[in-house]
């Protein structure tokens, strides 16, 4: 079973992205910022390859006009039949648009699948409290034992830094003159700084392990985005155990290629039927 997940940028080729996805087979594709105008496109497209099976919110944003930023939702496209799954956290996330979770019915057996877009932090407020707000929803709502296996994916828009010791640098931190990394002390500070923890650490006690860290571990410098100066991990793909992951890889030609300023995460499970 390969996953893979992209933020495709709503300012490139939809047709090529979808192209591009295809030469890689994959059996489930998550993607991140689709805006409703390209919803057509990337369902013609993934439907002439295979994947058919096809959630969507972005369709549903276009009546949302509090910001600019509501014009972007997420989608999934399947190669099997996807069961829709309603959220307790529609009514609950900032931008209940950012998240899609559906029930995929493999070859294997069913696979609980949640794709998500977090937030970024702009200029304002706002922001910053939707991001924060989405975390700890988010955790609180995956924060249990499950019977179908899950997978977590998208992009998440954290963490800052992980250093080879496996230590978490979140956006909550300050990078010290001398070298390191501050500790957060203010209560706004310390809550976004417990929310990024959680989900790149205490998912893994409820069997949503971050699926490159335990392949590659952290000697890997890996980015998914670059900026002019630095690269962040900013996307990832968290699954249960039972499904046995063999391999994960960022596609970096992705981005080289100019198909979206992200790279692509691709996951390989073997589960045990």
């Amino acid at each position: 079973m390969k996953v893979i997940s992209w933020n495709v940028n709503v300012r490139r080729d939809a047709e090529g992205q979808v192209a591009a996805l295809a030469a890689y087979a994959p059996d489930v594709v998550a993607l991140q910022e689709v805006t409703a105008a390209r919803v057509p496109l990337l369902r013609a497209a993934f439907v002439a390859k295979g994947l058919r099976y096809i959630h969507e919110t972005a369709s549903a944003c276009t009546a949302i006009t509090d910001n600019r930023c509501r014009d972007r939702g997420v989608l999934i496209a399947s190669r099997w039949p996807c069961t829709l799954l309603a959220s307790p956290l529609d009514h609950v996330l900032p931008w209940s648009e950012r998240l899609l979770s559906v029930r995929a019915h493999t070859s294997t057996g069913d696979v609980e699948l949640h794709n998500v877009y977090v937030p970024s932090v702009g200029g304002d407020n706002r922001s910053l409290s939707a991001k924060l707000l989405t975390l700890e929803q988010l955790y609180a709502h995956l924060a249990h034992t499950s019977t179908i296996p899950r997978i977590l994916c998208g992009d998440f828009n954290l963490p800052q830094h992980e250093t080879p010791d496996g230590t978490v640098i979140t956006f909550a931190q300050t990078q010290r003159a001398g070298g390191g990394y501050s500790a957060p002390q203010a209560e706004g500070k310390l809550r976004a700084h417990r929310a990024e923890l959680r989900i790149m650490g205490d998912l893994a006690a409820y069997d949503l392990v971050d699926v490159y860290r335990a392949l590659h571990g952290y000697a890997s410098t890996d980015a998914s985005w670059q900026g002019h100066t630095t690269g962040y991990r900013l996307d990832h793909l968290f699954a249960a155990t039972s499904l046995r992951a063999i391999s994960c890889r960022y596609l970096h030609d992705l981005r080289e290629r100019n198909l979206s300023d992200h790279s692509a995460l691709e996951a390989v499970f073997a589960p045990t039927p």
